[in-house]
């Protein structure tokens, strides 16, 4: 999947304006009114998205990290489960060395971070790059929710539920593609 998590795929600002119609049929002179405008919805989606940059490239790096940590790429084990007959404890130390050593220096910590940021927030300049980069479960849950759908007296439980029945029309064409190659499996 291209997007960060799959409650990305229900930030389509046509989704959320879709859900407030469905949630509020005549929004007259109501305060959620402006979230009706799917231009206003994805301003402040981008907007959001770029509060979260740094955070979402500090947890590019962990994710890199855990893999470089979890894999040995010459031994072929993941985590502490290898091969049998289990390998002798030295193979085992030369493992974990190799892991550890293939992580970033202390000192250079920031620079990585930065040089990371640099990459997110450029690529934040598109909607993909939102998508691929931000957590839309954080997104949902800490901005959306009390932004546009708290007033309406919705609980935050029924609205992924309520977003999910206002995109059944909007299937994004990758999880078309995904599912026809599911259904020819």
């Amino acid at each position: 999947m291209r997007r960060y998590t799959i409650e990305n795929y229900l930030l389509d600002p046509s989704i959320v304006a879709e859900a407030l119609r469905q949630l509020i049929p005549d929004a007259d002179g109501d305060e959620t009114q402006v979230w009706l405008d799917e231009d206003h919805v994805q301003q402040s989606i981008r907007e959001w998205g770029n509060e979260l940059a740094l955070y979402a490239a500090a947890n590019s790096i962990v994710s890199e990290w855990r893999d470089a940590i979890m894999f040995d790429r010459q031994l072929g084990f993941l985590r502490y489960f290898g091969p049998l007959p289990p390998l002798p404890r030295e193979e085992v130390i030369g493992s974990l060395r190799r892991r550890l050593a293939a992580l970033t220096p202390v000192d250079q910590i920031g620079t990585l971070l930065d040089a990371r940021y640099e990459q997110v927030t450029a690529d934040l300049s598109g909607w993909e790059g939102l998508q691929r980069w931000i957590h839309g479960k954080v997104l949902l849950e800490s901005y959306l929710y009390p932004q546009a759908f708290e007033a309406t007296g919705i609980a935050q439980s029924r609205l992924r539920d309520l977003l999910i029945e206002a995109g059944r029309n909007h299937i994004p064409s990758e999880l078309q593609e995904l599912a026809n190659r599911w259904s020819a499996v």
